[in-house]
């Protein structure tokens, strides 16, 4: 698990208001990440009180010189009490008498504190007769969530009998005593003097307004979640029961890849109505790799911009152009040239260097973006575009245009995809390897005016294969009549996530059946759903747009055109959105700036769904019932090599009250659509309906089985 340093030793000089060091008191680092070229620093850090997130991050970037440094803060309750709610039910003695004295955390227990008072869940019990004919050993151990302790107490066959009560795995108990070693002095233990029941009430949802989950796993989604369906369990362990026990007027079981908790959440639910679904792995290999972009209409005999950028790296938001070139082409002649640095306002990496050939050096005196994004389109004029790879140099374009306060709404061509469907003999698709097959001449690859050059001749090559084999002349036919090429090409497609949920015996059938298709017809390291299987057998389905896996939101983060945004959300019945601990990951790996543009993407999914009519619905991926439970995830998270596996991500089973403040950022009105009414409203589609026909069951009669 993730080391824990005390704040203070790690910056021990640093200088702080009094108010913020006591916030700090007994705050500690989990994870601290420093990029050396940036100078940023991110820190996880857990304190019991919020000490000014912001106003912390500003010191110590000032006091150690850094560019930035960005808090991943997480206020945890003290730690007097252990998770859950103490009640009033008095406490029941089980040994002794009762406890007086303040519960302390286990974590930290040693043999000089002598005589300690604990408190925890019992997770395992044992009473013996020892090897000592009368001598019986009572030895359980317990937890309060951040670390575990065995109870050791040796007892004559009277202290035995003078038991009050059986301690059971599931009890919470108190226990006084005194912190002993073991035998071989490789542990310690708890010598227990007093040992009283320890009244516990499990998280409620009080909200009067129940929102949903329509997003939850289970332990049917294999290493990946824990949250229990036990049907002979209580509410305290069983994700169905506690739903409803939580008021909660429905729960979608949506487990990866597979159907198989549903007998088990069928035993469980008594009057909560069930969603029968599944998170699937969804392949889009009808319309993901678009052609053309834009509405407007050219011929092929028409003039096109075929250009090129560089940039200082791959992230639109975080890097810049460096250099942009263009060539006009008509019918395989080029008639003008465009060519012009940019200024990135920042040194490049060597990286760039060896890449790119552009130096610092070529760029002092060049012009300023919007200056040199100007030129250019006043040299594109109304031509429609064309790039290898366009959404990447596109939208770089788009968002330096966004910036500069300069319209941008082009008609583009993207000769990566039309390589892929025209040429399905190549494996790879690079414009190097795609200009060699078509015998074209050698070009300094990397280099923005040679690279739109090169690409710019690859259309009089796509345009006569499409005039002569499929009797294309235009841009807007091209889309329709690439379909029937798709599966031709080589191109690999990573599968995203979907959810799918069965609106009534129809879907379920259906549901069934993709993934009975997924797992024999089209397994590949996950059982897959390709999406013109999907529209066979969308019939009583309900499709969501699943989480940050999902086509939808990776588009979102990739910054691709509205347009595009909104043709891909089409599909979809409704969107998801999700607390942002789920996508912290990328702010962890740098691919977005701060916890605001995670913010952003959110919002951008709400206007999608308003601008299409579509739902919006904010869900919580549940992996794990409880907060306390976050830790056995990162164990197995570890188990799969996961480099962030100790990194908080309290994707556990929220009330209404805390998904409604998680979302608060929108706004009181539409935190509630999302959360509330939105997600009753999806429930509301699905017919009440049992998995199984009570009586009719005719299992098959096997000769011999027996």
């Amino acid at each position: 698990m993730a080391q824990k340093i005390p704040f203070f030793e790690l910056f021990p000089n640093l200088s702080l208001a009094w108010e913020q060091r006591m916030a700090l008191d007994g705050a500690y680092l989990t994870a601290a990440e420093v990029d050396r070229g940036g100078r940023t620093m991110v820190l996880s850090l857990t304190a019991q009180k919020d000490p000014g997130k912001e106003e912390l991050a500003g010191a110590i970037a000032e006091a150690y010189q850094l560019q930035k440094v960005h808090i991943q803060l997480t206020v945890s309750a003290p730690r007097q009490e252990p998770a859950g709610r103490k009640s009033a039910e008095a406490s029941e003695v089980v040994m002794g008498g009762a406890i007086k004295g303040a519960v302390q955390p286990m974590e930290g227990l040693n043999p000089k504190m002598g005589n300690v008072v604990v408190a925890g869940k019992v997770f395992f019990a044992d009473l013996y007769e020892t090897r000592r004919p009368g001598v019986f050993c009572l030895t359980f151990d317990m937890t309060d969530f951040q670390t575990s302790v065995r109870v050791t107490k040796y007892m004559q066959k009277e202290e035995k009998a003078a038991l009050k009560k059986t301690v059971k795995p599931g009890m919470w108990v108190k226990v006084q005593g005194y912190v002993k070693l073991n035998r071989d002095g490789s542990d310690i233990l708890l010598d227990p003097k007093n040992i009283c029941t320890y009244p516990h009430e499990f998280r409620q949802d009080t909200s009067p307004l129940k929102r949903v989950e329509l997003h939850a796993h289970t332990t049917f989604s294999n290493m990946d979640a824990l949250t229990p369906l036990n049907p002979k369990a209580g509410p305290e362990e069983n994700l169905v029961k506690r739903a409803e026990s939580w008021g909660h007027p429905a729960i979608a079981i949506t487990d990866h890849g597979v159907v198989q908790g549903f007998p088990d959440a069928w035993h469980s639910a008594g009057s909560i109505k069930l969603l029968y679904g599944m998170e699937g792995y969804f392949v889009n290999n009808l319309d993901d790799r678009i052609v053309v972009h834009g509405e407007k209409e050219f011929y092929f005999t028409d003039e096109y911009v075929a250009f090129d950028i560089e940039t200082t790296g791959l992230r639109v938001k975080q890097e810049a152009i460096t250099e942009i070139g263009a060539v006009i082409i008509r019918g395989g002649e080029i008639l003008g040239r465009f060519q012009t640095f940019v200024d990135p306002g920042r040194h490049l990496t060597p990286e760039i260097i060896a890449l790119t050939g552009i130096t610092d050096q070529m760029l002092e005196g060049a012009p300023q973006p919007a200056q040199a994004l100007g030129a250019f389109l006043d040299f594109v004029g109304d031509r429609p575009l064309v790039a290898h790879n366009a959404e990447f140099d596109i939208s770089f374009i788009r968002e330096g245009c966004r910036q500069a306060g300069l319209a941008f709404e082009p008609t583009y061509v993207d000769t990566l995809i039309l390589a892929q469907n025209l040429l399905p003999e190549l494996g790879k698709y690079k414009l190097d390897i795609v200009a060699e097959h078509l015998k074209l001449p050698a070009f300094q690859h990397h280099r923005a005016s040679d690279d739109a050059a090169t690409c710019g001749l690859f259309l009089p090559h796509f345009f006569r294969m499409m005039e002569r084999d499929l009797d294309v002349h235009s841009l807007q036919a091209i889309n329709p009549a690439m379909p029937a090429l798709r599966k031709l090409g080589h191109a690999n497609r990573r599968p995203r996530h979907i959810i799918l949920l069965a609106k009534n015996r129809v879907g379920l059938k259906n549901l069934y059946q993709l993934v009975s298709l997924s797992n024999l017809k089209y397994f590949k390291r996950f059982p897959i759903i390709p999406k013109n299987e999907l529209v066979a057998h969308r019939e009583g389905l309900i499709v969501g747009a699943a989480c940050e896996a999902g086509e939808l939101f990776q588009a979102v983060e990739e910054h691709k055109d509205w347009a595009e945004l909104k043709r891909i959300a089409s599909f979809y019945d409704y969107l998801e959105i999700q607390p942002l601990c789920n996508n912290a990951f990328l702010l962890r790996d740098g691919k977005v700036a701060d916890e605001e543009e995670l913010r952003e993407f959110n919002r951008t999914v709400v206007r999608l769904g308003e601008e299409l009519g579509k739902p919006v619905c904010a869900t919580g991926d549940v992996h794990f019932l409880d907060p306390e439970d976050e830790i056995y995830r990162h164990i197995l998270l570890d188990t799969k090599k996961f480099s962030d596996c100790d990194s908080p991500m309290p994707i556990y089973f929220r009330t209404t009250d805390e998904m409604l403040e998680e979302f608060s950022y929108l706004g009181e009105e539409k935190a509630l659509e999302v959360v509330v009414t939105n997600t009753n409203a999806i429930a509301d589609q699905v017919e009440t309906f049992d998995l199984l026909p009570k009586g009719k069951l005719f299992p098959p009669r096997l000769e011999n089985s027996e």
